[in-house]
């Protein structure tokens, strides 16, 4: 019994802990080493409760240890002073910890030990603590350490009072918890930096502050994010990781901080004094369920932000820049008309914003970088609710409003008369949904467009939007054509609004100042932010355009087209008279087109450039820059218009040859100079062309037969007349394309080779316009076509199987 006796007490002593605590209080001011300074007498041990009474200067430094430590005087701390304390410390209102060195150890003792401070004042700054055992900081505790080092070994230190050090070292295992209301600042750099150590710091009100004045600074990533954080000091601080702020994000004055590729989440308020670098491609987030301000000093900006409030984010103060996407997906944004937001545009990249399913508020200057180029025209639109010319002509090298209402130099389109409108006030109002043609001049003073950002300020647009007339119309006179613009500061899918949409074709034009010319568009064109483009009706439309239709950026020039299109083309260009620009027809044969005018063709639209080339052909009458016809026909042949501004040398390009396969026989005529080019060996054809000269110039023939001849070349026509009309077969019996120089009265008849009508006569005041003939249902056998005028008559002969 008597060993199990002393075997239960030396267990107790190795844990440092007694049964038997003994109260040890200082009777006079001396040395801790001195036995006859304590009652009762005897160095303090590791298991007696001390007590440094008031009044009393207590100099330790030498190795020492007690269970508890109580300083109602003052403790002085000195070198080489180890002081191991296994239970808890207190230093109470008239207590002082002091000394320039020294280490307290709170060494292996029971869970929970406490330390307790009243005021910052109590604690020398320069002591080290080190702890060997979880340990708690007293509510109402201060303590400021701002020089020492604080060093723990797998151990969990919960703070529920304001602390401050210089750094934490920890070893893996260990942890520190910032509880409710706590604060903890630090003030050197490698706080926490072990690996497999943790920073708890989400409870309610408390705060972490890096104020840190060394470069390096690497802000830790804790558990379920930081309730306050405030960075401050004057050296950069980085991200480490993604981080959350659940409350408050602090950036003081001098405080740079880098988010260093990484993603900031803020739940309360952003108050920036300092410098923020935010990473491409990274998103700055406010989420909180409290409606949150943004404020601060001087620039910030974003690359991208996210507004996900249902009771809203606002901006109070400072200067923003977004350099990527907005996105709010819930609740309002409102910048106020007072703060300075802006979207920034550059030769790389344009801010967008997102699919939005919240509101926003407030002004924003929404710029669009535009390249340079000669001075030419261009597509635009406004992406703000509210605003005029006055804002894209102000600082910017765009065509300063012509005050001369003869010679404007922007232009609305009006459908139903079929005409331009100019604008001859920068005070017009910009109408969301509607495009404008602007002159690009360089004000007037420079060789060509420098490159140039422009402004358009104002409440961006947002939410699905519908136009109808007259913002688009179909009432015959304009033939359904409507100049429209994206209304969003965002790229948009045609895709997208073509599916919502009702009454509207399939492609679209926009104007391309590389080829000084419209050039049409179809499935997968993206329609960039601020860019005007035309659609075109086949009955009373409706132009939807969703939030659904906004996508990401694929690219930053004015038009952008993500697919090949899938035609055969010739391309009209000048070979020697500079940049005047081309152009280019399309062609294609399907058993979805017929020969006719249908939606598989798209209408020519003349460039505003008077010295752009065009190229297009006719179709019912009806000029088109993509002409599909029916895939059965073995032959097909298609008369071209061709047009200049300048007199020079020109030249046809076909590609595409792959879109026609079928057809292995591709000519091209130049009645001209009486010539047939084999387009399948010969893809470029150059010539001589006059501003005046004939615009029926050129046929360009189809043949699945590669021996084929093709009827109806130059040899055969007999006259003026001829000439200026062409008869082709189709698959449903012929097309008749005038190109007269004055309407002209004409009688087309279809006989039988006895000269027997089989069919009605027409007869039509003919002038540039295409006619098609069909043959009687079932009909087989020859037949001529006679076209009669008393200009002359044409009579061709066909055979039809």
């Amino acid at each position: 019994m008597k060993n199990f006796i002393k075997i239960s007490a030396i267990c107790f002593f190795i844990s440092g802990i007694s049964l038997m605590s003994i109260a040890k209080t200082s009777v006079a001011t001396g040395a801790w080493s001195d036995p006859n300074n304590w009652v009762p007498v005897g160095v303090p041990t590791s298991t007696d409760d001390v007590i440094i009474g008031a009044g009393h200067v207590v100099t330790n430094i030498v190795a020492s240890q007690c269970q508890s430590l109580t300083v109602n005087g003052t403790l002085n701390c000195g070198s080489p002073m180890v002081l191991k304390i296994y239970r808890s410390y207190t230093v109470s209102a008239t207590g002082t910890e002091q000394g320039n060195s020294g280490q307290i150890y709170f060494w292996y003792g029971v869970p929970s030990s406490v330390i307790t401070a009243v005021a910052p004042a109590q604690l020398t700054s320069r002591v080290i603590y080190i702890f060997y055992q979880n340990m708690t900081i007293a509510a109402g505790t201060t303590i400021s350490k701002p020089l020492a080092t604080v060093l723990w070994y797998a151990a969990v230190v919960t703070n529920f009072g304001t602390v401050t050090f210089a750094t934490l070292t920890s070893y893996g295992g260990s942890g520190w918890i910032n509880s409710a209301n706590s604060s903890l600042t630090i003030t050197v750099n490698g706080f926490l930096s072990t690996a497999g150590t943790t920073l708890t710091a989400n409870a309610s009100g408390n705060t972490v502050t890096y104020n840190i004045s060394s470069s390096g600074t690497t802000i830790k990533d804790p558990t379920a994010g930081y309730y306050n954080l405030i960075l401050s000091g004057g050296a950069g601080k980085n991200l480490g990781a993604d981080i959350t702020v659940l409350n408050n994000l602090t950036i003081s004055n001098s405080a740079p901080f880098n988010s260093n590729g990484y993603n900031v989440t803020v739940g309360g308020n952003w108050v920036k004094n300092g410098s923020f670098t935010a990473s491409s491609g990274k998103t700055v987030t406010f989420n909180g369920s409290a409606a949150q301000t943004i404020s601060g000093a001087a620039i910030t900006t974003f690359e991208g932000l996210t507004i996900n409030n249902a009771a809203g984010v606002s901006i109070s103060s400072g200067t923003y820049i977004l350099n990527d996407v907005l996105t709010v997906t819930s609740g309002a944004f409102n910048t106020s008309s007072a703060i300075s937001f802006t979207m920034v545009s550059t030769a790389a990249k344009t801010a967008r914003i997102a699919q939005s399913a919240g509101s926003i508020s407030g002004n924003f200057t929404i710029q669009r970088y535009i390249t340079v180029r000669d001075t030419t025209w261009c597509d635009l639109s406004s992406p703000v609710q509210s605003t005029t010319f006055a804002d894209w002509a102000n600082g910017a090298e765009i065509a300063a409003i012509s005050y001369d209402p003869v010679y404007p130099t922007q232009y609305t389109y009006s459908e139903p008369v079929d005409y331009f409108v100019g604008n001859i006030s920068s005070g017009t109002t910009l109408t969301p949904g509607k495009g404008y043609e602007v002159f690009l001049s360089g004000n007037y003073s420079y060789g060509n467009f420098p490159n140039t950002t422009i402004n358009t300020i104002g409440v961006p647009n947002q939410g699905d939007k519908s136009y109808g007339n007259p913002i688009v119309s179909y009432s015959g006179a304009g033939k359904g054509s409507n100049l429209v613009g994206n209304p969003f500061a965002s790229p948009i899918s045609w895709n997208t609004v073509l599916a919502s949409s009702v009454g509207l074709n399939a492609t679209i034009d926009m104007y391309d100042y590389a080829s000084n010319n419209y050039k049409n568009f179809g499935a997968g064109t993206i329609i960039a932010p601020t860019q005007g483009f035309w659609v075109y009706a086949n009955s009373a439309p409706t132009l939807n355009i969703p939030e659904s239709a906004k996508v990401v950026d694929v690219g930053n020039t004015q038009i952008r087209s993500n697919i090949v299109d899938p035609y055969f083309t010739l391309t009209f260009a000048c070979n020697d008279n500079g940049p005047i620009g081309y152009h280019v027809l399309k062609i294609n044969a399907s058993t979805d087109a017929s020969d006719g005018w249908d939606i598989t063709d798209h209408p020519f639209r003349k460039s505003p450039n008077k010295t752009a080339p065009s190229i297009y052909s006719v179709i019912e009458g009806k000029k088109s820059v993509i002409n599909a016809f029916n895939s059965s026909n073995e032959t097909y042949s298609i008369p071209l218009n061709t047009q200049v501004g300048i007199s020079g040398n020109y030249k046809i390009e076909a590609k595409g040859f792959n879109f026609m396969s079928e057809y292995t026989s591709v000519k091209l005529e130049d009645k001209f100079l009486n010539k047939m080019i084999d387009l399948t060996k010969q893809n470029v054809y150059s010539f001589q062309i006059n501003t005046g000269d004939n615009s029926n110039r050129f046929i360009v023939h189809f043949s699945k037969n590669k021996d084929n001849t093709t009827v109806g070349t130059s040899s055969n026509l007999i006259s003026d007349f001829a000439n200026q009309v062409e008869v082709l077969p189709s698959l449903q019996g012929n097309i008749i394309n005038f190109n007269l120089g004055e309407t002209t009265n004409t009688t087309i008849t279809l006989v039988n080779i006895l000269g027997q009508p089989i069919a009605n006569a027409i007869t039509l005041d003919a002038n540039s316009q295409s006619v098609n003939v069909l043959l009687p249902e079932g009909y087989s056998g020859m037949y001529l076509v006679k076209i009669a005028s008393d200009k002359g008559t044409v009579t061709k002969k066909f055979v039809k199987n």
